[in-house]
Parts: C-alpha cells; structure tokens; sequence
C-alpha cells in the first residue's frame, strides 16, 4: 500500500506511543499485594510469580481483558482451597449473593489491575520528535484508545501529548472499525489517505487491513514477537516511531520502497545488519559484498575447494530473505552453523551449512555469481547480492614498520605494527608463489585455531604482482544508480576498505553524480585492524586508499555512535561486556568534533542495539552491534533532510 496519498494517521496509545512495561509490571504487582493482603496467597512473590507464570501460558492479549484467563486460573485454584474465605470476602465487598464466586474473584482482580491512578511514564524517546515532524509536515493526526476512559485520560494527562492531535477518541466500545470509519466519514477521507500505526496485530491492524487503510505496525514492546495471521500481516513493519516520518517524508519526494535505491558496501555482520533495517524503506536492495575472507569456515573451503569465499555472501543471503516465503526450515539450515567443539562436529568444527551451500553450487555451476543468483532463488530474497570481485582475491596488507602480511586472517591477526596501506592480490598469484620452489612464502597451520597462516620466511624478501582485478557490472550499475551508497558498518580492512581495493568499485564511487554515500562507523575498535582508533581515524584510512585528487566528496554524511548513552542509568546492563572488552583491546570509538568536522558533515546519535543477556557470553571475535533499525532510519533521514532522533532517552 502506498504512502503518497496519505493525509491522516491514526495512533494506537498504549504501547504505541509509550512503552507499556512499566504500567504492566505496576498492575501485577497491585494484583499480587492485593492476593496476599487479603490471604489468597502465603507472600507476595508467589502471588507474583503465579501471575507470571500463567500470563506466559496464556499470552499478552485476550478480547476482553488482557490478564482475564490468568486471573481466572488464579481465582478458580483460590476458591478450591478456600471457598469459605474467598465468599467472606465477597461479602465484605458488597458483591450480588447470586454473582458466581470465582468470576465474582475475577472481576475483583481485573478491577485492581485496571486502577485509575496512572504509574510515572512517558512517552517513547521518539515519539514527540515524531509528532512534531508529521504535523510540521501537514498530517492530521488522531489519537484511538479503547481502554477504561478514564484511565487512559489519565495516561494521556500524564505524558503530555494530547496537544499533537487533531482529535481524541477515548470512549471505549464500539471497536475499531467504527471510529476509523467515524474519522474518514467526518475528516472526509478515503481509505488509501489514513494510516493507522499500532502494536497490536490482532487488533487495530486487523481492523484497519478490514477497511483498506493503510496498516503500519509497531513491532515493539509485548506483542513484538508475535506472528502476524495473514489477515493481520501490516503494510509497513517499524520498530521506532521516527520511521514512520522517515517513510512519509520518502514518499513526498517519489522515494517509496519500490522506487528507493540503496547499495550497501561492507561484509562480515556490519553489512546485513544494514541490510535487515533498510526492509521497510525498499524492496530492492543491493549488496556489495567482501569476499577476501580466509579464516574460518571461509577460509577452510577457500583452501580446499578453491573457490572465493562464501562466508559473507551467506549472511547477506540470509538478512534479505523474504521471511513470507521461505520456508523456516530452510532457513535456519542455511544458518545453522555446526558447534566450535571436534567432539560435537569432528571435521565440521565451526562450520556453516550455508557455506557449504554456496560452495557446491559454485562447483555445480562452474560460476560463484551463478551460484550467488540460484540461493537467492532458493531463500526469496528481496534484492541482489553480488561478490565485491568477479576474481578470487585476497587482502594484504603493508605494516607500518615495513612488513607485509598476506591473507585477510593475517591482515587482521591482533599484536603487529599498525596497518599503513592494503592492497589486492589475486589467489592465483599468491598460491604460484606459496608453490614455487625455494618460496619466500611459508603456508602453515596456527595449532590452536586451525586457521591457515601464510608467513614470510626469516630473512626473505617478497614482491607479488597485483593483477587487474574486476568487480561485477551489475554492481557498478547499482552504486552509480543508487540514490544512496553505504559504506559500513564493519572490520575496517577487512569488510569495509577491502571492497575500495577493486578498481572499479572504488571508480564508481568516485564519479557518483547523485544521491548520498554516508559511511557508518563502528562502535568499538578491533584489535589488530583499528587500535586506538577515534572515528576520525576510521574515516582517514578510508580516504587513505583513495588517490589524493580524488578524495573530496565520496563520503557525504558520516554516523558517529553517541557514547554519552553509556553514562546513564538505562545502560547498566552493557558495563560489564564493555569492561570485558577493555581487557581484549577494544575500547567505545570516540567521536573527535574537531578532526570529524575539517572531514565532512557528520551525525553523532545512538546506534546501539538492544541489551541481551547473550551479548556477555560473545566471543573474543564479537563486538557490539548498531540496532538495525536505528541505523536504517539514520541513513533514510540523512539523505531526505531530516534530523536524526534521539531514540535512547538522552533529552530525559
């Protein structure tokens, strides 16, 4: 569905525009004081935990209250074991003598949970920004909520927002459908010129998929995991606010998703991080993938099979997958990636399924951009994918104190001298010399990884010939079409600058005419490619490897991450993976003002992922991640002239 003739949006309020955690933890902790003040219920933990453990059985949502069937077991259990007690306290409230005990119970409960009194909340970090810019762009906007009217009043008194909206419909039943009908009827709109965002499938998305609206969905906060049924499947997928202004401010300048063309340059976990967040901006993609990998499952099938690399070909696959038409098994065989354990997987340590995959298709069909083409077919992927070189190539890298280094694992090995220059050489090239007789080059096998390692022997001296290397046509076609380029994020040298390394990628992107190249810079530093390095130095060896003359204009717009969200509370949970990187090299890349600004223009916002429990126990390997969706929008936003929001809470 379409967002040009869009005039009206229509906003869900609870969880929508706030998050509703906090009330949610609010109400059941009322609930759980209320069963054990009144002896339902030994302590209040277990009354807690109870209401817990049955929400999670019975799910987030049901059409008359959301906690009904959970209390329900709660007070069906309560009136087994205490009927007499819970009748005395039916009658000290005054409950009719032929209401049924334990609805009666039910009812109590729900009343308890549902209290006028509105916890401290506020809105989502973006959501003001948000509403400002859409009525700033000329949008009516109207506010639906259908809960208990004057709780909801309350809420909305307490965030503040009742001012952005033209009108506010809190009256409870009838349901959706009426009142959007109601606002098109009085507003004078038709369906394809009203929007309606939420984050409930099953509720206002539905209802407005029913009346051919325009559906967007919220997918964030308690039903953000939720499988949408094909009647309930939105137009548009988000997950911040923000998007929502992003995509209409698109539409206004003829960029919807069919017509946006976005090119990403990168590799490794950087480039389809990219990838996942660019979804609802367009549907056709294309990523400009590294291909100079030789280390682990990569390198193990570059070394045995002779063919490029297919490591981060694969995730790029994989992150543009169309999750509607793959099927799930599919998928997560192409993903699954056997344990780093030789008594669990023997031979097949750390190895990945889709490595494999790619690798036997390109001996199938004698081409590895064949069989880059055939598994998009296979996973539905939504836009092309193609190898950064048409030629099996690897990066090396000359050392500062004079030294060269030979293959991407070496390039990125920690504990050498600073990298001066990369360079390119062809695969071929360098296994003639590993071959030839009294080679300066040794191959040896590093006894604790596994890997391959390709070392200068003591005392000699070598010179490869770099060879012309040639990148795919139709990816020099989508960069000088793409109304916008994107660099990173990624390992400096070995996702990012190693792609520049292919002549004509790095000739394509200097005679770019239009659009926007906006280079994304990492998070943390990575030991061995960027000690040290302030995201001024990510950006000068960029520039570095491109001739001097030319150098002016090929990175527009810069993303800096805002280190000031690890000062606050709200980032606790990252203290201890941060200290843990401390002691492996890896320090938060600084973001040097006056070095950054001499460069080109340059954002400073929050790009950090969300916390999970999961990110302590990541690998020396790992670092920290930009949220997709974040980033995206940054990128959207910078190229139609929107400010980027502060989706952390910074401004709180």
């Amino acid at each position: 569905m379409s967002l040009e003739n869009a005039r009206a949006i229509v906003f869900d309020l609870d969880g929508t525009l706030f998050d509703l955690t906090p009330v949610v933890h609010a109400a059941r902790q009322r609930v759980a004081t209320f069963l054990f003040s009144n002896g339902f219920f030994s302590t209040r933990a277990y009354a807690r935990q109870r209401i817990n453990t049955l929400e999670r059985k019975h799910g987030p949502y049901y059409s008359s209250s959301p906690y009904y069937f959970a209390f329900f077991d709660i007070a069906k259990a309560v009136f087994k074991d205490k009927p007499d007690q819970v009748r005395r306290f039916l009658d000290k409230q005054n409950t009719d003598p032929e209401a049924e005990p334990v609805e009666a119970l039910v009812a109590e409960m729900e009343r308890v949970y549902n209290a006028e009194d509105v916890e401290d909340i506020r809105p989502y970090p973006d959501a003001l920004h948000t509403l400002r810019e859409l009525r700033h762009a000329g949008y009516k906007l109207f506010l639906v909520t259908l809960g208990r009217a004057r709780r909801q009043r309350n809420k909305i008194e307490c965030l503040g927002i009742a001012p952005y909206f033209d009108r506010i419909i809190n009256e409870g039943p009838p349901a959706h459908a009426y009142w959007f009908s109601e606002l098109m009827e009085n507003h004078d709109l038709s369906p394809d010129q009203l929007i309606v965002v939420g984050d409930r499938t099953h509720d206002e998305i539905r209802a407005g998929n029913r009346q051919g609206l325009t559906t967007i969905w919220l997918r964030r906060g308690r039903f953000s995991r939720e499988t949408p049924a094909i009647g309930d499947r939105p137009d548009y997928e988000i997950k911040y606010l923000a998007q929502l202004s992003t995509l209409l401010h698109l539409s206004r300048i003829g960029k919807n998703p069919d017509r946006f063309r976005i090119a990403v340059i990168g590799g490794g976990t950087g480039l389809p991080t990219v990838l996942r967040g660019l979804r609802p901006y367009t549907r056709h993609p294309t990523a400009v993938v590294a291909v100079t990998d030789s280390g682990a499952s990569s390198g193990r099938i570059r070394w045995n099979l002779g063919v490029q690399p297919p490591g981060d070909i694969r995730n790029a696959l994989t992150a543009l997958a169309d999750p509607e038409q793959i099927s799930q098994g599919l998928f997560n065989v192409f993903q699954h990636r056997f344990p780093n354990s030789e008594q669990e997987s023997g031979i097949f340590k750390n190895d990945h399924i889709g490595n494999f995959l790619v690798a036997a298709l390109t001996q199938q069909l004698g081409d590895f951009h064949a069989a880059i083409k055939t598994a998009s077919d296979m996973l539905h992927v939504q836009g092309t994918v193609f190898p950064a070189s048409t030629d099996n190539v690897d990066i090396c890298a000359k050392l500062t104190n004079g030294e060269h280094r030979y293959t991407e694992w070496m390039v990125r090995k920690p504990g050498k001298p600073p990298i001066d220059l990369a360079y390119l050489v062809t695969n071929d090239t360098l296994l003639r010399e590993l071959n030839r007789k009294n080679s300066a080059l040794d191959r040896v096998i590093d006894p604790e990884t596994g890997q391959v390692e390709i070392c200068v022997r003591q005392g000699r001296k070598v010179s490869l010939e770099q060879d012309q290397i040639r990148a795919p046509r139709g990816a020099l076609q989508a960069i000088a079409d793409a109304d916008i380029v994107v660099i990173g994020p990624g390992s400096l040298y070995t996702s990012v600058i190693t792609n520049l390394l292919v002549p004509d990628i790095q000739k394509a992107l200097v005679k770019r005419a239009q659009g926007k190249t906006i280079y994304v810079c990492n998070i943390v530093t990575q030991p061995g490619q960027t000690d040290d390095f302030r995201a001024s130095d990510h950006l000068k060896s960029i520039l570095k490897h491109i001739p001097e003359n030319q150098r002016d204009g090929v990175i527009d717009h810069t993303l800096v991450q805002d280190l000031r969200i690890f000062q606050t509370p709200k980032s606790k949970d990252w203290h201890p993976l941060l200290k843990k990187y401390k002691k492996d090299g890896k320090i938060l890349v600084e973001s040097d003002t006056e070095t950054l600004d001499a460069l080109g223009p340059w954002t400073r916002a929050d790009f950090l992922e969300e916390f999970h429990p999961d990110a302590i126990e990541r690998g020396t390997g790992d670092f920290i991640s930009h949220d997709p969706a974040k980033v995206a929008d940054a990128i959207c936003r910078i190229f139609c002239g929107l400010s980027v929001p502060d989706y952390w809470g910074l401004d709180e």
